[in-house]
């Protein structure tokens, strides 16, 4: 039995439940139509319960038969072959197992040539079976097939503070974005992001998105420990692509707003997130586990001056991380206050109208979805990065 199956029949069984008076029966989301957009409220009361199994499926550290194999993880993906994919930063390569985690082929390297990488910002699928890499530093995509054959290049229009690629939109289009303010050294001003629609064939860019969130300015003004940076608690806005939409949140409300072809809004899904203000206790747990990274007492007294001239955001965030992933589940995780025990994701099934919830230690870095399987990396007592396929189980 598939995930989506599993999901599906515990699913009909809770909607038996509520039949029967059970107060634990998920709520089905209301949907209704404004001007032509669908509207989606998703209840998060009753949603279907996740972990994942203790014992990993797979360990793509074991299997690649190389200690240190993966530093500095921007991130990674299941392949529609069921493989993976992972960019691993650390040493500016792209690395591809197959889906019983052998590696067949690693590719890209640091360097100004093409196919090579001065940045390695992320990876993304084109299908059906292509990766797409974005390098910031050089504005420059590439892409290549499973074998790491560069198959076409481009460079990214730079505006502002230059360019980072968001995902691939359709055909040849992709998905930009860079933040379109620069930051005053007399106040904090808003902070805006500017996400655009570009055309890899072409090389022509149009603007999609515009999303206002946070501030920005200089912590400190001109004093020797100031620094640039927004407000404690600020939101921050999230975007990914979804076959032939744009997908955005200002991180602020709780909703995702659908673009199709990253222009015309047609849906919004909204879940029942209540907003809290930032407490003094907020505030002192953030300033508590900021001062506790900081390895000598000259760095402490920086980062406290830092911290008492940082402005905070009057409520905490509705999230701070946004994904997609192969079934087209939509993955947004709760914003994880200071010193919080653990971190909770939430999974929207907008075919299966169902929404699961997921909870993880704090460690564990959710990094991709594929059916009844969860890409997580993990760090042991030496720092050492791990990749490990986990399965995810209904509770």
């Amino acid at each position: 039995m598939t995930f989506r199956s599993m999901v599906g029949s515990v699913a009909i069984i809770c909607a038996i439940s509520a039949c029967t008076g059970s107060e634990s029966a998920p709520r089905t989301p209301t949907v209704r139509d404004s001007a032509g957009i669908q509207i989606v409220e998703q209840p998060l009361s009753g949603a279907i319960e996740l972990s994942i199994a203790a014992d990993p499926l797979l360990d793509l550290s074991n299997t690649a038969g190389t200690a240190g194999e993966f530093y500095r993880v921007a991130n990674a993906m299941f392949l529609p072959s069921g493989g993976i994919a992972v960019a691993n930063a650390g040493t500016f390569e792209v690395k591809v197992f197959d889906s019983d985690g052998s590696p067949t082929a690693t590719f890209g390297g640091r360097g100004e040539g093409p196919g090579e990488f001065q940045f390695l910002h992320r990876i993304y699928p084109v299908p059906p079976d292509r990766i797409i890499a974005s390098d910031p530093r050089q504005s420059r995509i590439s892409v290549f097939d499973l074998d790491g054959t560069l198959v076409d290049d481009a460079q990214m229009p730079v505006t502002g503070t230059g360019a980072a690629l968001i995902g691939h939109l359709a055909g040849d289009t992709v998905v930009t974005w860079h933040y379109a303010v620069r930051p005053s050294l007399e106040e904090f001003i808003p902070l805006v992001h500017q996400y655009t629609l570009y055309s890899m064939r072409t090389g022509e860019s149009q603007p999609s998105e515009r999303i206002e969130a946070g501030i920005i300015g200089f912590i400190g003004g001109m004093a020797d420990w100031g620094v640039g940076g927004g407000a404690m608690f600020d939101p921050e806005a999230h975007a990914v692509t979804l076959d032939g939409h744009l997908l955005v949140s200002d991180g602020v409300t709780p909703e995702v707003r659908f673009l199709e072809r990253g222009l015309d809004l047609v849906r919004v899904l909204r879940w029942d997130h209540t907003t809290t203000d930032v407490t003094p206790a907020d505030v002192e747990a953030y300033r508590e586990a900021v001062l506790a990274r900081q390895d000598t007492p000259r760095d402490r007294e920086m980062m406290t001056k830092q911290l008492d001239a940082t402005p905070v955001a009057d409520h905490i965030p509705s999230l701070d991380a946004l994904h997609v992933d192969t079934d087209g589940r939509i993955w947004i995780r709760e914003f994880v206050r200071p010193l919080q025990e653990n971190q909770v994701w939430y999974a929207f099934d907008l075919d299966e109208t169902t929404v699961s919830v997921l909870r993880l230690p704090l460690e564990v870095q959710w990094l991709h979805a594929s059916g009844d399987r969860l890409l997580v990396l993990e760090r042991d007592e030496l720092d050492v990065e791990q990749i490990r396929v986990c399965r995810l189980r209904i509770m």
